[in-house]
């Protein structure tokens, strides 16, 4: 099948196959005139790796795992277990983040409905948070802009 079939096939734009596509995770077949030809295979590979985009893995982690897709066997299901329970294990250390800063909004939340607004009171201390990978904190869902990449009002045009 062509691009454009596949791609609806698969959910997505012509554009993300070709993405995935260039960072080495599909590699389809050209006929002489240079088309692309998907096969079923390449379409449960790409299904496998839109699931684990979406799931939060970046195209390099996926990279690791692609080649075992189409294989099986006890080493195949072991590589792809550890990644998958890293990938978990690195989840987990994300939610227990949030979990924390949540603690801490709804601990300034009640203070304000307590009408306890005293201006010599201290805010609490955020808890410890354990330490991250810089890529878990690319990954932070929403991550706040820094102060001098925050979004400027609009200006009118004259």
């Amino acid at each position: 099948m062509r691009i454009r079939e596949f791609a609806k096939k698969l959910g997505v734009s012509e554009r993300v196959v070709r993405h995935y596509e260039a960072r080495g995770l599909l590699r389809p077949p050209r006929t002489t005139n240079g088309y692309r030809t998907f096969t079923p295979g390449d379409l449960l590979r790409a299904e496998w790796i839109r699931d684990l985009i979406g799931a939060g893995f970046s195209t390099k982690e996926i990279r690791t795992v692609v080649p075992y897709f189409e294989k099986s066997g006890p080493v195949v299901g072991e590589v792809c277990r550890t990644t998958l329970e890293t990938k978990l294990a690195q989840i987990d250390r994300l939610l227990d983040d949030l979990r924390c800063r949540r603690a801490v909004v709804a601990e300034r939340l009640s203070s304000l409905d307590a009408n306890d607004l005293q201006s010599s009171a201290r805010p609490p201390k955020p808890p410890a948070t354990s330490r991250r990978t810089d890529h878990e904190r690319t990954q932070h869902p929403r991550a706040a802009l820094p102060a001098d990449r925050r979004l400027r009002p609009r200006r009118e045009l004259p």
